[in-house]
């Protein structure tokens, strides 16, 4: 990732949450976040939110409360790949199930739910790579064959995730792509990818009566998105959690038969 950094000692007494931390803040960058990479894990979702303004235009993802650590700079494309990640992570123990059964409410089985991410995932990538101006250029979707196996989606779900994480980190800060309706920008597109491959990750594990309970920072970054109109955010107040909250703006239900 190209970015201009410049590195700061924050002094703040009157916050626990930065006091005597280095962090490293990003300057008029509106793709990159700073985020909590703690030392002692490698592993990129441990990180615990909570709400501390921006910094010299930074916009925070979160920092762990009171604890001292190195802080890096996360792009957008970080944050779809670290739930793509958790998706693919979470499908790959369940491809010798049988995926004819419906996802979770949908009417699709688990094999067509998957099928259309793969779809919509190569469809981001390729409306954002060509900068778009308009409506979803004119191609055919991309659906797997009849004979795909639940593991030739998986597959397919981890080369179109990449390629879209791809698609996203080499393109320029300013760049933008129409969905139809709007011009979006880089993050606007990492979080209608992540919103997509989340639920519906959620749809076909639920389906398989296999439970997913994602980070709340996961649902937290997606439901800051002011690029994902069809969340009703009025019905996310009902939730009692991030994730939950999130699963009631998608219209799904946050009980365990609906």
């Amino acid at each position: 990732m190209e970015t201009t950094m410049r590195r700061y000692t924050a002094i703040a007494a009157d916050s626990k949450h930065l006091a005597g931390f280095r962090i490293g803040v990003m300057l008029a960058h509106p793709n990159v976040s700073v985020c909590r990479r703690p030392v002692a894990s490698a592993d990129p979702l441990d990180r615990e939110p909570c709400a501390i303004p921006g910094w010299y235009g930074a916009k925070i993802v979160g920092f762990c409360k009171g604890a001292k650590g190195r802080y890096y700079p996360v792009h957008a494309a970080d944050e779809f790949s670290d739930i793509s990640k958790l998706a693919i992570e979470s499908l790959s123990p369940v491809v010798d199930m049988d995926w004819s059964v419906a996802a979770g409410t949908l009417d699709w089985t688990c094999w067509q739910t998957v099928d259309h991410v793969v779809d919509c995932v190569f469809s981001y990538a390729m409306q954002f790579a060509a900068r778009a101006p308009g409506d979803f250029l004119p191609f055919h979707q991309l659906h797997a064959l009849p004979e795909a196996t639940p593991a030739d989606l998986v597959m397919g779900l981890r080369a179109v995730v990449d390629m879209f994480a791809a698609v996203l980190r080499s393109a320029p800060p300013d760049a933008v792509a129409s969905d139809g309706l709007a011009e979006l920008g880089i993050t606007d597109w990492a979080q209608r990818g992540a919103h997509e491959v989340l639920l519906h990750t959620h749809d076909v594990l639920k389906g398989l009566e296999v439970t997913f309970d994602p980070p709340g920072a996961m649902s937290e970054w997606v439901l800051r998105s002011e690029a994902l109109w069809m969340l009703d955010l009025e019905r996310a107040k009902g939730g009692s959690d991030p994730w939950t909250a999130l699963l009631l703006a998608s219209g799904r239900s946050v009980h365990p038969t609906g």
